[in-house]
């Protein structure tokens, strides 16, 4: 009973390993996902899309183009390291993701970015002539990126908790077992023992 028990819970243990696995996946897969999407913001090579697009991102953004991405790359690197680590921990990994999120409040806060006069209408033009996508768009895509992310990191967490408890349940039952095995053998042993002496008499 005792070893049907300590099967049926490492069963569980190896299932629970996989489905974190799985869980890891999700989450390096939608970080390089979100990692693409910003990469958008510095990939076209045009000397005249550069240009035109420096001031719509700096009216966008609130923040210089170059300062912006130094920035931003340093943060994605933070984040990286943390959904890499063996063990990861949700407050590390959220406070990464924050720092990164709050760094476009003002992307996601501008009101030009969906604006209907001429000016912004213009840093709309040029956005999407360098980046290939609207920034209402972009915006929405990004935002939608992060929450996902956010959303997979909290699953991994959750279960890698309840990695931790099988495991320990594991190693509890293999470690009553060895006892109980034990027992039966030194009981053995003086069952042998004495039946010995009683021959001996």
């Amino acid at each position: 009973m005792e070893s049907s028990n300590s099967n049926s819970k490492e069963r569980e243990l190896q299932l629970t390993q996989l489905l974190i696995k799985q869980r890891h996946s999700h989450c390096m897969t939608w970080f390089e996902q979100l990692e693409i999407h910003l990469h958008d913001l510095y990939l076209n090579n045009s000397s005249y899309a550069v240009n035109a697009f420096k001031p719509s991102f700096c009216t966008f953004f609130g923040e210089e183009r170059q300062t912006f991405r130094l920035k931003m790359f340093h943060n994605l690197d933070q984040l990286r390291l943390q959904l890499e680590k063996e063990n990861l921990h949700e407050v590390n990994a959220k406070t990464c993701l924050e720092v990164l999120r709050t760094q476009f409040k003002e992307f996601f806060a501008s009101k030009g970015v969906n604006s209907s006069d001429h000016l912004n209408q213009c840093w709309q033009q040029d956005f999407k002539e360098y980046t290939l996508c609207e920034p209402d768009t972009y915006r929405r895509d990004l935002l939608e990126n992060l929450d996902t992310l956010e959303a997979f990191i909290h699953r991994a967490v959750i279960t890698y908790g309840i990695l931790r408890m099988k495991e320990t349940k594991v190693n509890t039952l293999k470690v009553n077992g060895k006892q109980l095995n034990e027992e039966i053998l030194h009981e053995h042993e003086i069952k042998k023992s004495f039946k010995l002496q009683s021959q001996d008499v």
